[in-house]
């Protein structure tokens, strides 16, 4: 499938994005899963002698892997917070 980049126009602006790459079923029918002008976000893979090769499913595993890494860092800090002894949660709850 060619998707032409934003704010270009013309084939130098268009990128290859193959069928593996999209994301969808194989044998899905893809003019009913993107209609013409479906405006998409894709990954640059690689730029070699003028064609651009596009991927959906590599942006997508790049924004799941960020948040994963994003939620571990979080999750890792709190538990170097720790909860505290039985008296600590005692104390605290005396106070309030």
């Amino acid at each position: 499938m060619f998707i032409q980049i934003e704010g270009t126009k013309g084939r130098t602006g268009r990128g290859l994005a193959p069928t593996v790459e999209l994301g969808v079923a194989r044998g899905a029918d893809l003019r009913k899963t993107f209609p013409l002008g479906t405006k998409l976000r894709a990954k640059v893979l690689e730029i070699a002698e003028g064609r651009i090769r596009l991927s959906l499913r590599a942006l997508k595993d790049d924004e799941e892997r960020a948040a994963f890494e994003g939620f571990r860092k979080n999750e890792s800090a709190e538990a170097a917070q720790g909860f505290g002894t039985f008296g600590d949660l005692l104390k605290s709850r005396k106070h309030k």
